[in-house]
């Protein structure tokens, strides 16, 4: 059996399931729900008026070719291996957003393109107005395979963050129930002191270099600003993890190397709650080559079980323990 119900889900589901082990299956060490982690957004810089179009050109949508198709990227600022080395931070990366203004001429092409438009009027007469943009977006996009210019109100730079592992941001069950009388989860997402200095240190090397090399210095909110010891105001990205762990000691880990459950031979877990640690980039990928690995372990183990049992007829294919 493979349990796939995701990063809050699977750990809910394992805690509920108590009619034989009281404090759930694979809780035997009260691992499972803990190390909550997710990735913590917070703005960390912005540019208004003409330094937008200065910061832009450097950050904006480039593309790569590859068989035919080109691929856009955006680029990105983190800390260097040295520096979160030399000062004990972790993983975090910044990337630019862009808040389109309500005349900027691609926002208001792609509203007639939907039929999405409210004021049909007020969009074309933003296409008249705009021509010049529009032919040199043109020539940006298709020949040069860079990003399209915006006219926009607000540059700024996101941020995520890697959070460290703690045991007491968990998750546990609360009296009230969901409608097929289950147990609904308590969330208790707890972001530690490193997580908020590796992003204020981050900050402020990226105001420090943007003067360096002459681009526009950017605006710091303010905890960063005047060094405010007020939690920023952060953000999750809905990407929860490591809520059932993967690990070979199972007073830290709920599965094993094999996303097998600790003691329960036959119980697999797949999805972000079985990273180990929680990175800092979006987990869709690592989440999809932890699943194929399992799918891959599993094929293997069925194709043992297979030979077994040609060679020992009426014998089961697995034996369901816990320890």
């Amino acid at each position: 059996m493979v349990l796939c119900g995701g990063g809050v889900e699977n750990a809910r589901l394992l805690l509920a399931s108590s009619s034989t082990l009281p404090a759930g299956i694979g809780n035997g060490h009260d691992v499972v729900g803990r190390y909550l982690c997710d990735h913590p957004r917070a703005s960390l810089c912005r540019f208004k008026g003409c330094d937008i179009d200065a910061i832009a050109r450097h950050f904006n949508f480039y593309g790569l070719s590859h068989d035919g198709r080109t691929h856009f990227y955006l680029r990105g600022l983190s800390l260097s291996p040295d520096v979160q080395a030399r000062e004990g931070l972790t993983n975090c990366a910044a990337y630019p957003v862009q808040i389109h203004a309500e005349d900027d001429p691609w926002a208001a092409l792609k509203r007639l393109a939907k039929g999405a438009s409210k004021t049909v009027t007020g969009d074309l007469a933003t296409l008249a107005r705009s021509a010049d943009m529009i032919t040199s977006g043109l020539y940006e996009r298709l020949v040069r395979k860079r990003g399209l210019p915006h006219r926009s109100t607000e540059l700024r730079f996101d941020v995520m963050v890697e959070q460290q592992l703690d045991p007491e941001s968990r998750i546990t069950l609360t009296q009230q129930r969901d409608q097929f009388g289950q147990p609904l989860p308590c969330i208790n997402w707890k972001i530690g002191a490193r997580e908020i200095g590796s992003v204020r240190r981050l900050a402020g090397l990226i105001s420090d270099e943007f003067v360096r090399v002459y681009l526009p210095k950017p605006e710091l909110p303010n905890w960063i600003e005047a060094r405010q010891d007020a939690l920023p105001a952060f953000m999750d990205m809905a990407h929860p993890s490591c809520t059932t762990r993967m690990g070979t000691d199972p007073r830290t880990s709920v599965v094993d190397t094999d996303a097998m459950v600790h003691g329960i031979d036959g119980l697999f877990i797949a999805g972000s709650s079985v990273f180990p640690t929680p990175g800092h980039a979006n987990p869709t990928l690592m989440l999809l080559a932890l699943s194929i690995r399992l799918a891959d372990h599993l094929k293997q183990r069925h194709a043992v079980a297979q030979s077994r049992n040609a060679r020992n007829p009426g014998q089961p294919n697995l034996s369901l323990h816990h320890s």
